[in-house]
């Protein structure tokens, strides 16, 4: 293809590109699909999602769909960067680290209790915003002190428990076996009393009970306390613990 073919080829495309925007729904954008795709997973679960039940959702072709995410893909992602952006809108450097690691969790939570679907996203995600996620967890251990191989493993632990726990507790909201407790938090689940082991007595009922509200402050503080104690032991001058008492 000569020179000119190729100014006409591209000048075919830009006026392509020109008459689908003319067709375009009034005030439909990438962040209006972006924001229709979480609903409708939320709604619907990762498995249940497909462009063109989007399209149905939002009364328009999957083609214009694509033309505003590009595919889907790229589409998915944009609604990982979404939730994990709303994580970190309350990130402030200028905090202390450990009130950084306890708003770091319940932003996480508090997003993740609302779109459960996205877990089942992350392992595939390229989203910047995964990378961006990961480097906050790692610049507050590095703020609480700790080296930079501690504050790596700190972090890691960190973003494993958020991710595990907000598992644990979609499946605690979500099990057939589990039933809200009258007059809780509204975070609090047992297991059905038909469903309880008449021998293991009284325990059956404590260790069937969650309050998912007192288990993430304990979550916290586990994690707090580990990295105080990690801190302590990497000071100058700490005897180590086969010389000490």
């Amino acid at each position: 293809m000569d020179r000119y073919s190729h100014v006409v080829s591209d000048r075919r495309a830009a006026a392509a590109r020109r008459l689908a925007a003319s067709h375009l729904p009034v005030g439909l954008d990438a962040d209006a699909v972006v924001t229709a795709a979480l609903a409708l997973i939320d709604a619907d679960g990762v498995a249940g999602f497909t462009i063109r039940r989007l399209g149905e959702q939002l009364g328009v072709s999957a083609p214009t769909i694509y033309w505003h995410v590009g595919s889907k893909a790229a589409l998915l992602d944009q609604v990982v960067e979404r939730v994990l952006s709303n994580m970190m809108l309350d990130t402030d450097p200028d905090q202390t680290w450990d009130r950084r690691l306890r708003l770091f969790i319940t932003a996480a939570r508090e997003q993740l209790l609302a779109h459960p679907h996205v877990l089942d996203l992350l392992p595939a995600a390229t989203s910047r915003a995964v990378t961006q996620w990961s480097a906050e967890a790692l610049a507050i251990m590095r703020q609480a002190g700790l080296t930079d191989e501690d504050a790596a493993t700190f972090a890691k632990v960190l973003l494993l428990q958020v991710l595990g726990y907000a598992r644990a507790e979609a499946a605690v909201r979500t099990a057939r076996s589990m039933e809200p407790v009258a007059g809780g938090s509204g975070l609090t689940y047992r297991v059905r009393p038909e469903l309880l082991r008449p021998e293991l007595g009284p325990d059956a009922v404590l260790m069937g009970t969650y309050d998912l509200d007192v288990q993430l402050r304990i979550m916290i503080e586990l994690l707090v306390a580990g990295v105080e104690a990690a801190i302590d032991r990497a000071r100058p001058g700490r005897p180590s613990p086969d010389r000490a008492g």
